[in-house]
């Protein structure tokens, strides 16, 4: 029989699938994107824009690359999940707005330069959701989440530019503006958290993550981060795992369900911090059965009731849960019927 790795590095919140392999062929794709604005208080929201535009535009031109992948091609993926991992796939990103290229304060270019290396790439879809499947999520989120964003500033922006009345154009600035004005401040808190988080300054990563939720509550992945940084923050060495660290993450996705009772995902990642910790197995399946009602092509929530089914002495909804995520393309799944609970410290915070 096939089983799943043992050596699990925090199943729910992995950022990133690192290997090293002697030789690999890197597949650049770079985008440019432009954004005039007609006053500098919009400034910020025109670098916002160009940024997601010019990141989404190169992410999409390695589609074709991440389609032809053998991996990709077995697990029968959609469209919409191809494009994700085109997202969450990339092994150097840069990006960054160009001052250079334009005498023009009102006018911003953005570039970004993204790199893949299909060495580096996982063997099957159950390796991400063994590894990465924090990241798996999150990516999900985030392009929902930049799709709207790219709407709402092109719209707002286009209503400033049409608007003749200073008054109105104000009135817009101190509605429309502010709100999307927050949004872009919480992106930059993140980022400062990432750093922070690399530095094993985990107290302050959480503290600018709970900034960035004060600004933009209704948006779950803030949240997540401070989930995964309350776990590793709270280890005797940077990264290490802890008892006390995971009671932290689940009152951190607890809290996150009260607020998205809705969000299966959010069910799916409670229910790997109780596999992982072992103690109460039956509260995890729990949660996968919620999470596959919200959700009934919840692969990952699949998966981890297959885990869980049998450590809560559910064997039978466990093997329910391995051949449904078989069903679902997880080959990893298939013909499983027993796997341990996965130890290990966690992958590095990434962004």
């Amino acid at each position: 029989m096939h089983l799943l790795k043992k050596t699990l590095p925090l199943f729910l919140l992995a950022f990133s699938l690192q290997t090293s392999p002697v030789f690999a062929k890197t597949h650049t794709y770079r985008d440019s994107a432009e954004v005039s604005v007609t006053d500098a208080a919009d400034r910020d929201l025109g670098i916002y824009l160009a940024s997601l535009v010019s990141f989404r535009r190169a992410a999409e031109q390695a589609i074709p690359l991440i389609a032809s992948q053998p991996f990709v091609k077995e697990a029968k993926l959609s469209p919409t999940e191809i494009r994700r991992l085109a997202y969450m796939l990339t092994q150097h990103k840069l990006s960054y707005t160009s001052d250079a290229e334009t005498n023009r304060p009102l006018q911003v270019v953005h570039k970004t330069k993204l790199e893949y290396d299909p060495l580096k790439f996982p063997e099957s879809m159950g390796q991400i959701y063994q590894l990465d499947s924090g990241n798996w999520i999150l990516t999900k989120y985030r392009m929902a989440y930049e799709s709207r964003l790219e709407v709402q500033i092109r719209d707002y922006l286009q209503q400033i530019q049409q608007a003749q009345d200073p008054a109105h154009r104000r009135l817009l600035r101190e509605t429309q503006g502010a709100k999307l004005l927050k949004k872009y401040k919480a992106d930059q808190l993140k980022a400062q958290a990432t750093e922070l988080a690399n530095n094993d300054r985990f107290e302050q990563a959480i503290q600018a993550l709970d900034q960035a939720t004060a600004l933009v509550p209704d948006y779950p992945v803030y949240g997540i981060y401070k989930a995964f940084l309350s776990w590793t923050g709270h280890g005797k060495k940077p990264g290490e795992l802890s008892a006390e660290g995971g009671d932290a993450a689940l009152k951190v996705f607890s809290e996150l369900i009260e607020k998205h009772p809705q969000e299966s995902d959010l069910y799916t990642l409670r229910a790997a911090v109780y596999m992982i910790q072992g103690t109460v197995p039956a509260e995890g399946l729990k949660d996968t059965i919620t999470a596959v009602e919200l959700d009934e092509n919840n692969a990952l929530a699949y998966l981890l009731m297959g885990i869980l089914g049998p450590q809560a002495d559910r064997t039978a909804i466990g093997q329910q849960g391995f051949e449904k995520a078989c069903e679902l393309g997880v080959q990893d799944a298939c013909g499983e019927q027993v796997i341990s609970t996965p130890k290990g410290p966690p992958r590095p915070f990434e962004d």
